[in-house]
């Protein structure tokens, strides 16, 4: 038999919850449920669970951390799972989750009287689901624009505003690819060292350039000091009388 059958806990797909609410949707809120019924912990008369996007990619392999996150912020706009922070430091922003179960209500066959509302909910639910997602104030809250951007600033003296959209779309695409506060400096660190003292390149010292497509080559780049050197010319011509052979 193949070791890839049941040698590990294996994810629940319902097929009746992937139709309404989406294959990785039906996964993660399924995956939501195991958690809070095994290892919930009661706050506010529910029944919650913490974790973070890279805690959630262990139990989600095959899933990058932007496919997740993503996944996660559908279920929240659409109401199907509520999202709250109970961390003792203000510091600590992990999130913490529960099921919103009188939404999934909806999505059983209701009964006569409540099947006009219930549908209706589920009808405002899906629409959500599928409209671009605005970010969100949470997740403005994780990105931090304002350190990189300053950082940007005082690394190549530039005066850049971290609250402009054009900024704020590429390092949020990269955050979203995975990307850490500490590759952002990196690549900061690097291109500055390549870039400052030229000319022609220092205009690109730039959100949009630094965080752009070519962010992960940037980032795997060896920096290195180039210490431009001015060729010396040939040493002046000397000659000393004194040193010629002794005349008797």
């Amino acid at each position: 038999m193949s070791k890839l059958l049941f040698d590990e806990r294996p994810l629940v797909i319902l097929p009746s919850l992937a139709i309404h609410l989406g294959l990785n949707e039906s996964i993660i809120i399924q995956q939501l449920h195991y958690w809070v019924n095994s290892n919930g912990k009661t706050k506010e008369g529910h029944k919650w669970v913490y974790n973070t996007y890279e805690d959630w990619q262990k139990q989600f392999p095959f899933w990058s951390i932007s496919t997740i996150r993503r996944t996660i912020t559908k279920l929240e706009n659409a109401d199907y799972i509520i999202v709250s922070n109970f961390n003792k430091l203000a510091i600590d922003k992990t999130k913490w989750y529960r099921i919103n179960y009188d939404m999934l209500k909806g999505l059983n066959s209701p009964s006569v009287q409540n099947e006009q509302s219930m549908c209706s909910k589920r009808t405002v639910g899906l629409s959500k689901m599928n409209k671009p997602l605005p970010e969100s104030s949470t997740e403005s809250s994780l990105i931090p624009y304002v350190e990189i951007v300053s950082y940007l600033n005082h690394a190549a003296d530039k005066n850049y505003k971290d609250s402009t959209k054009s900024t704020r779309k590429h390092i949020r695409a990269r955050w979203n690819d995975g990307f850490t506060l500490e590759d952002f400096k990196k690549v900061i660190d690097t291109k500055v060292a390549e870039w400052k003292n030229n000319l022609d390149m220092d205009k690109f010292l730039r959100p949009d350039t630094l965080f752009g497509t070519k962010f992960e080559s940037y980032l795997n780049q060896n920096m290195s000091s180039k210490e431009t050197q001015t060729p010396s010319g040939p040493a002046p011509f000397s000659y000393d009388i004194n040193a010629g052979e002794d005349w008797e």
